[in-house]
């Protein structure tokens, strides 16, 4: 597993260079100063994960389990309520799906040489 972990560094950065540095520095042939490596806020968290955290929060809080019994129970009691149910999952879905596909693009590897 450590050759395939190595092998694949190969894909990794553009060109050669790169590649020996990085090796330099994993193997401890090179000492790698941290100190020029400075991580802001923004590096960590994004507009979008900012707005899930904020989502899972209000979510663990205010929408909590015996409200959407509630919630649940009331639109299975009626034809309008299920309707709505239905466009909500369906929405949930639609935006999950969007959200994969985002992620998902990866271009050929070897377009990078």
């Amino acid at each position: 597993m450590l050759i395939v972990s190595i092998g694949w560094q190969a894909f990794r950065f553009s060109n050669i260079k790169e590649l020996f540095d990085y090796y330099k520095i994993l193997f401890g042939i090179v000492r790698f100063d941290a100190s020029d490596i400075f991580y802001q806020f923004v590096y960590f968290f994004d507009k979008k994960a900012i707005i899930l955290c904020i989502v899972g929060i209000l979510g663990a809080t205010i929408f909590s389990a015996d409200r959407m019994k509630r919630a649940v129970n009331y639109l299975q009691k009626n034809s309008v309520g299920l309707i709505i149910q239905e466009i909500v999952l369906l929405g949930v879905m639609i935006v999950s799906v969007i959200c994969i596909v985002n992620s998902t693009y990866s271009p050929f590897i070897y377009f990078k040489y």
